[in-house]
């Protein structure tokens, strides 16, 4: 997918973030990226592994991924959802501003949405919304963003 300039809208997950162009074909499938977490064959809890604080050790990796991905694009909009620790969306933030602000910059906006209670099409309406309020045109301009 060519993000080269784009405005684009990356829902991110603890373990999989989905980036879609608002300028990309109707209906077309979103660019993923999954944490990579190697196989274990022993049952150890995260919280246990740092010993009941601290994030993922996968957590920079991962976030690193989607920043690489992220950076060629104009204006992102994210959309995640969780508390705390268990915010994906605020822990990207926290770790771009950080290590890659000029992707940070690039942050137009964040959208807290319940993601699995919701479906693809769902998570898109809310996007196209935003984009509306925020830019002041009717929501069928972001059709880009229907499925």
């Amino acid at each position: 997918m060519e993000l080269e300039n784009k405005i684009v809208v990356a829902v991110i997950m603890h373990d999989e973030t989905r980036i879609w162009s608002t300028h990309a074909a109707k209906g077309s499938d979103p660019e993923k990226i999954h944490i990579k977490v190697p196989q274990r064959h022993l049952h150890v809890r995260e919280a246990q592994h740092h010993g009941g604080h601290g994030t993922s050790q996968y957590d920079a990796p991962y976030f690193e991924e989607i920043a690489t991905a992220l950076n060629p694009c104009a204006e992102v909009l994210l959309i995640g959802h969780g508390k705390g620790k268990g915010n994906s969306v605020m822990m990207f933030l926290s770790h771009i501003e950080k290590h890659r602000p000029e992707v940070a910059k690039k942050v137009i906006g964040i959208i807290d949405e319940n993601l699995p209670a919701l479906t693809e099409q769902q998570i898109l309406e809310s996007a196209r919304e935003w984009f509306s309020q925020r830019f002041g045109m009717p929501v069928h301009y972001w059709e880009a963003l229907a499925r």
